[in-house]
């Protein structure tokens, strides 16, 4: 089995091929530009010590600082007297390459931020090591995978680079073997691959494995709870047989991730709190949390500390930081009740590279308006529902977040691999799917090869959700999509429909599949067996 999931890790790992090399291939030199590229405390003498380097000097080549025994305000001065620009710190190369949309923040206030590593929620011991397989222009990468391990004293890997892409994509569970990572860096679109990998090779097993994995998941999600509640109350009764399955089952899957994974640290995107539960029970905790670039990227997330995750939340917030929820008047509402998530501190940017006018609407008084929808809860987590530009409008005139459903359907069915909701002041909601091409051709052979029964079966995996169903009551049966397009173009970097960090692009998804959208509010489009469904499904079973 362990060899059977990290052949599929590799698989699952492969979009992400391109953003590993892009920090070396795609770096460019910039004028009079600091770069800090490592950070760190030299522990065992107690001296602080930074390394820092600028992008060349004169001579073409890297110029290194190190300052050590001396106070950070002190390394702060060398660093300002040598840089000829003004007090701007570039944090990561992907605001590097955005050029113009570049944010900028001091150098002081981000060492300092994020130096401080036991106010970010998550202990780093120093024997703590991590393998990054995220891309490396990465936000998400650089703070949490570089600077804050480096800070913390602990020990940071790069998948080893190919000279073909196939050679860095078997690479991949060499180095995790290798290294034996504590915690992985993840987002929803890789969680969501490791997990179908992984129930893919239970489901090669046969059934018994397969039914005896399940009974093990569900012993597991009903001990674990929430994630805050667990083996609390009458659930410390189950102690004795999750421990069982751990020894027998859960164990041989993280071996196939180095044996040594305590957790993943997950963000990028909203993660379903199934994907959550899922890899809690198995032993490797995916502690969600939530931010953006432009707050450099942490504002929130879930830890292993005791009462500090909560599935479907993105956990408590780093400290100092502010956050406040603000209706569409700017009023600040009371816990429980959504709105816009604003946060100031000292993470947050300075402002937008040569954007006054961006900077003006997106940072207001120090207040870092995101865009997105949440809520606290009144014992401090936050929970993020959406961006407001995503929402979905109905012919009513109500408002909804699609971003939650998407996740939850795409999680629970193995026949749907994307889905994209729609609805702009329409009298129903549709959506497009993906469908998982090695599990469409699976039921296209139990139902006869009958392609009509197959865009049935398709369309009907969202009736889990509706009334009646084994997911019935997560989301409003208004809100569930009444037609699909199928289509067999997955969402993808390369035709521009899945950016760097494997965010799905809404708008250009919908305009990519205009044609289609218009064609479900017709009525030979509504119908599940349209000949434009039909003619995707043939495409894909071929």
């Amino acid at each position: 089995m362990k060899r059977a999931i990290m052949y599929l890790l590799c698989l699952a790992a492969l979009p992400w091929l391109g953003g590993c090399n892009s920090i070396y291939s795609n770096y460019r030199e910039i004028e009079n530009l600091l770069v800090v590229r490592s950070v760190g405390f030299d522990r065992e003498d107690g001296g602080t010590r930074f390394s820092l380097a600028s992008s060349a000097n004169d001579d073409g080549e890297p110029i290194r600082m190190t300052t050590k025994g001396g106070s950070i305000t002190d390394a702060m001065e060398r660093i300002r007297n040598y840089s000829s620009q003004e007090d701007i710190f570039y944090p990561h190369v992907e605001h590097i390459l955005l050029g113009e949309d570049a944010a900028r923040v001091s150098i002081e206030d981000y060492l300092a931020f994020f130096c401080r590593s036991p106010e970010l929620r998550i202990d780093i011991p120093l024997y703590y090591r991590t393998l990054i397989i995220l891309p490396l222009d990465h936000c998400f990468a650089h703070v949490v995978g570089f600077y804050i391990m480096i800070a913390c004293g602990a020990t940071v890997a790069t998948v080893q680079i190919g000279r073909m892409p196939m050679e860095t994509l078997k690479n991949i569970p060499v180095n995790i073997r290798e290294v034996r990572p504590h915690f992985l860096l993840s987002v929803p679109a890789l969680a969501k691959n490791f997990r179908k990998s992984i129930e893919s090779s239970i489901r090669a097993k046969g059934r018994m494995t397969e039914g005896l994995f399940r009974l093990a998941l569900k012993t597991a999600y009903a001990y674990n709870g929430d994630g805050y509640r667990r083996g609390r109350g009458w659930r410390c009764v189950l102690q004795p047989v999750v421990a069982l399955f751990d020894v027998t089952l859960f164990r041989k899957v993280r071996k196939a991730f180095g044996g040594e994974l305590r957790f993943f640290v997950g963000g990028g995107a909203l993660l379903d709190a199934e994907l959550q539960r899922f890899f809690y029970a198995v032993g490797m905790p995916m502690f969600q949390g939530y931010g953006l670039s432009e707050a450099t990227p942490v504002i929130s997330t879930n830890s292993p500390r005791p009462r500090k995750c909560r599935f479907g939340s993105s956990g408590t917030l780093v400290q100092p930081l502010d956050c406040r929820i603000l209706d569409e008047e700017g009023r600040e509402v009371p816990h429980g009740q959504r709105g816009q998530i604003v946060v100031r501190g000292e993470n947050v940017m300075a402002g937008y590279w040569k954007n006054p006018e961006a900077t003006a609407d997106t940072v207001r008084d120090g207040w870092l308006h995101t865009g997105d929808m949440g809520y606290l809860t009144d014992d401090g987590f936050l929970y993020v529902l959406g961006r407001f530009k995503s929402l979905l409008i109905a012919s009513d005139g109500e408002k909804y977040s699609p971003e939650g459903m998407e996740e939850a359907i795409a999680d629970a069915s193995r026949l749907i691999d994307q889905i994209i909701v729609h609805n702009n002041q329409n009298p129903y909601t549709v959506a497009i799917v993906v469908p998982n091409r090695d599990e469409l051709r699976r039921r296209y052979q139990t139902c006869g090869n009958d392609l009509v029964a197959l865009a049935r079966e398709v369309a009907g995996e969202i009736d889990a959700f509706r009334a009646g169903g084994v997911h019935a009551g997560e989301f409003p049966d208004r809100w569930l999509p009444s037609a699909v397009a199928i289509v067999d173009e997955a969402f993808t970097e390369q035709n521009g429909l899945v950016n760097s960090t494997m965010k799905v692009v809404r708008s250009r998804v919908e305009e990519h599949f205009r044609d289609r959208l218009d064609a479900l509010y017709t009525p030979e489009g509504k119908r599940p067996d349209s000949a434009q469904n039909l003619a995707s499904l043939k495409k894909l079973v071929e």
